[in-house]
Formats: structure tokens, sequence, C-alpha cells
């Protein structure tokens, strides 16, 4: 369990800096490792005495073995009593929940190790997982950013770039199916009341459920089994379904034969689904799907749902009208911490309805306020009865198109099948370019579903030949019966292995191996021109040195190149094994192996990604850092003082030293300029995103009317210089002898002991007399002119950094800001990352500064990656 926990915590490192799944704190996120170390270390010694969590009874044990150790991650709605929860949305910035959600709980009692809180929209609101402030971004796209699917997109992305092996979501509309036919996972959504919803946010009360997405339809049917059944804190949950756990133990039971055929299965394929939006490839990987459940024995049946598409409209009457009640609680004084933004004595001084439209106003984001002001809309008693009662009247008819189908004549269908998604994962620059009812409309296919309360999951049923992103379909099946779902899901998911793959890669497979292949014939070169005699030595001695800086791309390159070969020849077997050429036991085998290579293979491409992007020596320097005030007056010096003590305030609690070595001070209490020396392992790496005009808004101590004042302050960081190492060569320096000259004395006029050096390069001489002894003047001699050497390099660094500053603070005019500190609203906004602090404060005492470095860093990695 701890070796699975290193491996998760490794890709969700190399998370930050690619998919951005994981949301928290850095005090949020530590607690979180704390506790899953903690339990993966007592699953270990469970396993050692040959335990295992859970009941007591052998089938329950063997399920529960299946969790037992394993890491898995939650949507930041589901509360868990170690570190926060905010669902989102700033207005629950910081709390942490006193409780833990039944579904946490329930996995955790079996063994199961949270390892962290996955990103969302904001209390569920949106399809593309970007209105909490920070965008998660598909691991499976290679042609830019594109949308992980929303809300529940973060779970998503981190069990396909492998820092889950599954994870928990919530689904309201289709927030849990949507991105898995993103992203390429399985997603599954419960029938309403099958999984407690104690723990979870509320958005909508009479559709939320708790979902499950992971790689393989087994793995979401082991998980549902583990977190099903009957909770007293929740009085719309059913009691256990006995089927879906002899279904989870047919998953975990190796001896236990698996189904290869869907014989007897009746699948509807309704015609509704068949919307004018639907992409030609979607259409086509429908009927793909369609003719494999029809060869595996199905009897396939064109249905008709006459009110599909209603549906859409419907759910956005009720969901806003249920969100706008569920989120009256947030109203600045039982939920949400925003005393940044408005204080409590602001607050008890506005007329009580206006200090809480003000607190909803500063917590909740555009999307949230959009939909609780159409909610309240519809639920106006003069709108009522046009709208909410309206929708309620067509949800009944969307339910009843379901139970006809599912039951109708002779006998009905037992499953349907549709797409998840009218297209593949879109780019996010053309969802941001799209309305408020345009991105909507991504819901089309999955929002049907959950107005009926039924089952239903998202599965991978190949790529686009276009684009390789992932293809999604949906299986929905009648209330309860989630059973009967996995089961055919399995089926059909084990007949079509080899058809879909994992990977966190941000460039494509070809360039990755072109400049890997390129590695391996250079080191053969540099091998080749280091073994063959008669070659100059100076030439050997640079190969070496360009031998050790291929020598570690080369050997990744031969590890990926090795898993990329096994992975085909596994797929091609598991190919093999699905037509009837092969046992049953190594097709089983192949899967296995091949599960085990989609795992470790996006490790492996990111570390040799990373080999490949260039390295700054400076990165592990100290650093020189310049302070000056810019356009503002005396506001600006004040400013600049500030910003110099926020530097050394943040560079004594990283454990740097900081050491003055100027201040220029104005009239009052500002700098025109101050500078200071920074020494430190990494400093400049870190503090190198300063450079650049800063900007403050806030009202001066002598400004009597309240306006708004902007001032501007430039920074500078630079790297810290070496230490020259002045190698004077013998040839360079001309050395003459001659008698010493003086105010008389033994030795004066006497003997050679006077000596002049001549620097032929710079035309600097050196007289020293003072000595007795040649030698001794001769010593005195050289170590001056190697002081006067040292201070012209000096004064041409000088002169080099000089240029620096230039180049990087620019004018300093203050539309070349590279951040806005907004004393007045308390916020302070980088404009070269998405997000802002939302605590000025403490950013100026310098606590926050490593969450604006981590958030630009990881922007210039994905910059060079993209590029590479």
């Amino acid at each position: 369990a701890v070796d699975l926990l290193s491996h998760c915590a490794r890709r969700v490192d190399a998370d930050a800096l690619t998919s951005r799944a994981f949301v928290g704190s850095a005090a949020s996120r530590d607690a979180h490792a704390r506790r899953a170390l903690a339990d993966a270390r007592a699953s270990d010694a469970r396993r050692e005495r040959g335990e295992t969590e859970g009941e007591a009874d052998g089938e329950a044990r063997r399920r529960a073995s299946a969790l037992d150790g394993v890491p898995f991650a939650a949507k930041d709605n589901l509360c868990a009593n170690v570190g926060t929860t905010s669902a989102g949305s700033r207005i629950l910035e910081g709390y942490e929940s006193p409780i833990e959600a039944t579904a946490i709980a329930r996995l955790r009692a079996l063994g199961g190790v949270l390892i962290g809180k996955t990103n969302m929209d904001e209390f569920g609101m949106g399809s593309h997982t970007r209105t909490s402030g920070q965008t998660t971004l598909n691991p499976t796209s290679s042609d830019g950013e594109r949308s992980s699917g929303g809300s529940s997109g973060g779970s998503a992305a981190a069990v396909v770039n492998g820092s889950a092996f599954y994870a928990l979501g919530s689904d309201t509309g289709g927030s849990v199916r949507l991105p898995a036919a993103y992203c390429g996972a399985v997603g599954l959504k419960p029938t309403y009341g099958r999984v407690s919803r104690f723990g979870l946010v509320s958005y909508c009360s009479s559709l939320d459920t708790v979902g499950v997405l992971a790689r393989t339809v087994s793995d979401a049917g082991v998980v549902l089994a583990a977190i099903q059944g009957e909770d007293a804190l929740d009085a719309t949950t059913v009691a256990r379904c006995e089927d879906l756990d002899a279904a989870a133990l047919e998953f975990v039971d190796e001896t236990t034969p698996k189904a290869a055929s869907l014989k007897g299965l009746r699948v509807g394929v309704p015609e509704e689904y068949a919307v004018s939006e639907l992409t030609q490839e979607v259409y086509d990987a429908w009927n793909e799907m369609v003719r494999a459940m029809e060869a595996l024995g199905a009897e396939i049946v064109r249905v008709n749902m006459p009110h599909t598409e209603a549906a859409l409209p419907c759910y956005y009457v009720l969901a806003p009208a249920e969100a706008s009640s569920n989120l009256a609680r947030y109203d600045g004084m039982r939920y949400g911490d925003l005393t940044r933004d408005l204080s409590r004595e602001e607050y008890l001084a506005e007329e009580f309805q206006s200090a809480i439209a003000k607190a909803r106003s500063l917590g909740f984001g555009d999307e949230v306020r959009r939909r609780v002001t159409v909610g309240a809309f519809a639920l106006s008693s003069a709108r009522a009865a046009e709208y909410f009662e309206k929708a309620q009247k067509v949800r009944r008819l969307v339910s009843d198109d379901f139970t006809n189908v599912f039951g109708g004549e002779g006998g009905g269908v037992d499953v349907l099948l549709t797409p998840s998604s009218v297209s593949t994962a879109p780019k996010l620059s053309d969802v941001e370019a799209l309305s408020p009812a345009q991105t909507y409309a991504a819901d089309v296919m999955t929002v049907p579903a959950s107005l009926a309360g039924l089952p239903a999951m998202s599965m991978p049923a190949g790529r686009s030949r276009a684009s390789g992103l992932p293809i999604g379909m949906q299986m929905i099946a009648p209330k309860f019966r989630e059973a009967r779902l996995v089961r055919v899901g399995s089926t059909l998911e084990r007949a079509m292995a080899g058809t879909r793959s994992y990977s966190s890669s941000t460039s494509s497979t070809d360039a990755l191996e072109e400049r890997g292949e390129a590695a391996l014939r250079r080191r053969e070169e540099l091998i080749a021109l280091i073994s063959r005699q008669g070659v100059d030595i100076d030439r050997v001695v640079e190969a070496n040195k360009e031998l050790s800086r291929i020598e570690p791309i080369a050997e990744q390159y031969e590890v990926v190149k090795k898993l990329r070969a096994e992975k085909a020849s596994l797929e091609e077997l598991v190919r093999d094994a699905s037509s009837g050429g092969d046992s049953k036991e190594l097709a089983e085998l192949a899967r296995e192996e091949l599960r085990a290579v989609d795992i470790d293979l996006p490790d492996q491409e990111l570390a040799l990604q990373l080999l490949f992007l260039p390295h700054d020596d400076a990165d592990d320097r100290g650093a020189i850092l310049e302070v000056r005030a810019g356009a503002g007056g005396d506001e600006a010096a004040l400013f600049a003082a500030e910003l110099f003590r926020m530097y050394a305030l943040h560079a004594r609690k990283s454990g740097w030293r900081f050491d003055t070595l100027n201040v220029s001070e104005t009239d009052g209490k500002g700098v025109r300029e101050a500078s200071a020396e920074i020494l430190g392992k990494g400093v400049f790496g870190r503090l190198k995103f300063e450079s650049g005009v800063h900007r403050v808004q806030r009202v001066p101590e002598t400004e009597t009317q309240g306006r708004v004042h902007t001032s501007t302050a430039s920074v500078a960081v630079l790297p810290h210089a070496e230490e020259v190492e002045m190698d004077i060569k013998e040839e360079d320096v001309r050395i003459d002898t001659m008698r010493a000259s003086g105010a008389g004395g033994q030795h004066v006029n006497t003997t050679n002991s006077a000596v002049r050096l001549t620097h032929a390069p710079t035309g600097i001489q050196v007289v020293i007399q003072d000595e007795r002894s040649q030698h001794k003047n001769k010593a005195k001699a050289f170590s001056v002119l190697k002081a006067r050497l040292y201070d012209l390099e000096r004064e041409k660094m000088a002169k080099e950094r000089s240029e620096l500053r230039s180049s990087l603070i620019g004018t300093g005019d203050r539309s070349e800001r590279i951040r806005t500190y907004n004393f007045a609203q308390g916020r302070v906004k980088d404009h070269r990352v998405e997000g802002t602090i939302s605590d000025v404060n403490a950013l100026m005492d310098g606590f926050l500064l490593d969450e604006i470095t981590e958030k630009l860093k990881r922007k210039r990695v994905e910059e060079l990656l993209a590029g590479a």
C-alpha cells in the first residue's frame, strides 16, 4: 500500500504540471498526505498479519481486500474530516468539515486510502471544470488545452493520468459521465438512493448522486458495491443490493468464469439521441458499439422516447430552482468566511438583505450567481406555475418514457445504449467563446437519465481518428439494476480490450519518438568518437561532456520504447484471444499485464519529456533583488518599501539569508530604491518570476475623498554572480625587473628587486618595489593584477546586469504590470496565470508567494512541453 501511495504521489506531483486535477492549500494537501500515509501503513500491517479490513464473512472479506490499501481521490464537494472542503467556491474557501461523507467513510473503513480532493466546477455548476478559479486540463489531449468535462473533471483527470486508481464524483445532470467520456474513463452514476448523499455539498437535492470514476467497468462496480446501501443519515437511501455485491465478488474472484456473451440481452437504441449536434465520429462509434453488442449475441431494438428533447430545458429550470434554495444558507454568517473582503463591522452596518447580497456577490462566481438568479425567478410566486410546476410535469413525462421502454410490449429492453456526449472534448478556447445556453447543451445526452433517477454508465468506445481523443458511450438501466449495468459493461469491455489507452503526454507520440531515436543515434556517434584512436584530446573531452547530457535521455527513451512495444504486443494478444485464438486464462493474464503497462507508461513518457526540457544553471543560485518606486509619487515609494519588506519576510520564512545592500529612503516611510542579496539553494529559480512592474490600487492615508489611487513599483531579480576565477595566462603577461627607487638604503639601486607586469590584452601595468625580494614583489604584482582584472570583470558584469534589469521591467509603465495588489478588495491578481490570492495582507507578510510561484513554474513547464 505504501508503494502504491508513493506511485500515486509522484503522479500527483506531475499532475500539478499538466492536468491540475487536485485542489487545496499546501496545509490541506499535507494533512491528506499524512493521513494517507498512516492509512497505507495500517493496510500493509494488516496484510502482513493476514487480516483484511471489513466485515467478517468470507465473501465480504474478499470484496474488501480488493480495495484495502488502494489510493483514491474524492471530488471537493464530498466532505472529509481532514483538510478543507470548498466545493470549488470562494465562499467556502478554507472550510474544514467536522464530518466525513458516508461514501468516503465506507471506503476508508474497507482500507481505502484517500490521497486528496479533486477540482470541480463551483458547486457542481458547469460542464468543463473551469468555474472554480482553476481549470483542469484533459490529460489525453495532445493538440492543446482541451476540456476535461464537468463538473467532476478533476476526478476523471486524476484517474486517467494515474494519480488515483479510482475517484469519487457527484452526478446531478451528467457530471460523472461527461468527464468520463471526454477523458476516456468509466463513469458510473447509480440510481438515486443507491448511495448515501450524507456529506455531499448540495446543489440539486432531488438529482444529486455520488458516482464513481475508474479505469475499468469492473473497478467501478467493485467501488460502487462498497459504498452502496442504507444510511441512517440519509433518508432517501435503500437497502444493499445483493446482486451488486455478487457482481463485485465476480470481478475480484479470479476463479469465477467471466461472461463472454450477451446472448438474451435486449439493447434499446433510442432514435431521439441522434441529435443534430452529434458529430459524425461519435455517431460512427455509436454504430460500431451497437454492432459489437450484436456480435456478442445481444438483440438490438430501436425505441422511441418522444419527450427526450424536453429534458434539457426541464433540467435547467428544476436544477437552478433547487440550487437557489440549497445555496441560501451561504449568507456570510453561517457558512463562508469573507472577512478578508467584508469585515464583521461592515457586515453588521449594512441593512440585513443588502449585507447578505454583498456577501453572496463576493463569495459566488458568475455561473452560480446566474443559476441562483434563474432559480429564484422560476420559484417566484408570479412564475412558479409557469416554470417550476410545468417543469415537474415534464420530468414525469421523461421518466415515463424510460418506464415504457424498459417495461413495454414484448417485455421491454434491458439496457439503453446512447452516446455520452455529442462530440469529443472541445478546446477550452472554443468553450470560452460559447454563450451560457450553448455550454448547457453539452449535457443533452446525460440529463434525461438524471431526471428519471436511473443508473447510467459512460465507458470508452474507442478514439477519434482525427484527434485521437476518447469517445464515450452511455448505457442506461432500469432503477436499481446497477448489477446488470456493470456485468454488461464488463463483458463488452473485455471484448473491446485494446481499443483505448491512457496517456498524460502533452506532446505527440511521434515527436517524442523522433527525439528519442535522435538521442540514441547521437549516443552511438559519441561513443564511436571517444573510442576512436588518434582523436584530439579536446574533442574527446567535449564528446564526453555531451555524452553525459545525452545518456540519461537515451536510457529513459529505451524504457519508454520497451514499454510501448510490450503494450502493442499485449493488445494484439488480447484481440486474438477475444476472437477465440487463445485460452481464456492467457487472455486474462494479458489483460492484467496490459493494465500494469497502462499505469507505468504515462509516468515514463512524462519523465522523458521532462528530460528534454532545457535547464538553466542560474536557477540553482542565489539572487540579487532590486526594488524601485515607479509612477505614483509618495504612494509608489510606500509600496516599494512594502514589497521589499514582503520579500525579506518571505526569504526568512523560506530559510534563506537576506542581506540588505542598499536602501534609499524618502522623507516619509517609503523608499526610492532598495537592493538585497538573497542566498540559498534555488533562490533565483523561485524568485525570477517576480521581475516586472507591480501595481497597487488603494486609498492613500492622505486621501480625503476615498478615491482609489494606482501606483507602481518595479522589481528586478538577477542571478547571483558566481565568483570570477581570474586565470591569467603566462603568455599574456610581460615581466620586467629593475632596480628599486626610493629614499635610499642598503638595497636601493643595488639589485633588480622591483617588478613591472604588463597585461597585453588589457594594457594594465603593475609596478611593485616595496619588498627586498624580487620573488615577493613578483607575487604581490600578480595579486594586484588579478584584483584589477577582477574589478574590470565586475564592471563588465554590472553593465550586463543593468541591461538585464532594463529588459526585465520594461519602461515601468502602469500598463506593463505583471501583478495587481488591490487593497480595496483585499485581492491580488497575477496577470500571467489564472485565479487570485484572496488575502493581500497574508501575501504582504510573506506567506502566499509560493502559491503564485508554483502556478508560474507550472505554466513555464507547460510552455516548454508544448514547444518541445
